[in-house]
């Protein structure tokens, strides 16, 4: 700051305002970086080589092994620091998101003929989907369900709060299997 400064206004000056002893601006314009920071310089150019090898995809843990197994005496949080410093920041992959639906198709819609039918009792018309649901840190298709479940779920809809098949709606009879989801608890956690 003070040597971009000096030009308008004279070094000593800068100096007392900032509070630096001119002698020891001198000296710190002339120094030359210490061996720390030598070591520093030699590392950050090989994380550098390394980051665009990897495709910029090595975060500093990764970083470090890499260069430890090249004999290069690192640590993680030294690295980490360098890259942080310098702005290399690791490129995480895109999340998995499954594309069951192609919306962009030059073709005709099917008619839902299940709207055109007239139902009067369960098992009399089925649909079916895949669905994908996140379970822990993956994308997966859900099983088909039980079909007691099916009927507990979509039978209020069709037949309102009685169901033909239960007698009463959606609470369950004894000797039933309980829910695969169980009973409130989260399916993934």
């Amino acid at each position: 700051m003070i040597q971009s400064l000096s030009s308008q206004c004279p070094v000593r000056r800068l100096c007392s305002l900032l509070e630096v002893s001119p002698s020891g601006y001198y000296h710190c314009r002339h120094r030359q970086p210490g061996p720390r920071a030598q070591a520093n310089q030699l590392l950050l150019a090989r994380v550098e080589k390394a980051f665009v090898q990897s495709r910029e995809t090595y975060g500093s843990p990764r970083m470090a092994r890499l260069l430890q197994r090249q004999q290069i005496p690192c640590s993680e949080n030294r690295v980490a620091r360098l890259m942080r410093t310098h702005h290399l920041r690791a490129k995480s992959k895109r999340p998995f998101r499954p594309r069951t639906t192609n919306s962009r198709h030059s073709y005709g819609t099917a008619p839902n003929r299940l709207k055109q039918q007239t139902l009067s009792r369960i098992n009399q018309a089925w649909a079916a989907d895949i669905t994908y649901i996140k379970a822990g840190c993956r994308y997966g298709p859900v099983q088909p369900p039980d079909r007691r479940l099916v009927h507990r779920l979509f039978a209020p809809l069709f037949f309102g709060e009685r169901s033909p098949a239960t007698g009463a709606g959606s609470s369950p009879s004894r000797g039933r299997a309980p829910s695969p989801f169980g009973s409130g608890s989260p399916i993934c956690q």
